[in-house]
């Protein structure tokens, strides 16, 4: 689900960019101008070195199962959807992050706001996050900053800030928060 960046639910009143009409997702398509890597296997990728993906002005699109994949650039929303992703975002910034899955685990150098919906995902930091939201179970956010809004629904997640965590919705057993 999108939403124009005036009602965007992941960043807090006032936070971030011009409004913008909502963007469709395209679905896959070989004639698709969004960049995206699409489905493969662990036999696609030998050295694990991972796929390389550039941002642009259009969103991001990162699906499959037991893949690599690094992220360069600046990017307004990234999508990753699959099961034991690995994406290597350590170089790029990502405005939004939306996580779909199962045992993804992502590196990014600046993060404004992730959603993660799924499980057993980790997500690491090398900023402060505006928004993180986790919809799911055993799933990790770390960040080198300050988070300013945590809202997790589920159990046994934890979200760690190397700065403060300044608002927070916890909704299940077992999730540490700090």
């Amino acid at each position: 689900m999108l939403l124009p960046r005036s009602a965007d639910p992941l960043l807090p009143p006032g936070a971030g960019g011009t409004t913008s009409p909502a963007v469709p997702d395209p679905g896959p398509s070989a004639s698709s101008p969004t960049p995206s890597a699409s489905s493969g296997d662990a036999g696609d990728d030998p050295g694990g070195s991972g796929e390389a993906v550039t941002c642009g002005a259009d969103p991001v699109d990162i699906t499959g199962d037991k893949r690599s994949v690094r992220l360069e650039g600046t990017c307004d929303l990234v999508r990753v959807q699959g099961s034991a992703l690995v994406l290597d975002a350590g170089q790029a910034s990502i405005r939004t992050l939306e996580i779909t899955g199962e045992g993804v685990e992502v590196e990014v150098g600046f993060l404004e706001a992730v959603a993660l919906d799924g499980d057993d995902a980790a997500v690491s930091a090398r900023s402060s996050i505006s928004v993180v939201r986790i919809s799911g179970d055993r799933s990790t956010v770390t960040s080198t900053g300050d988070i300013s809004t945590v809202e997790v629904r589920g159990e046994d997640n934890t979200v760690r800030a190397d700065g403060r965590v300044s608002s927070v919705v916890l909704e299940g057993r077992g999730n540490s928060i700090g």
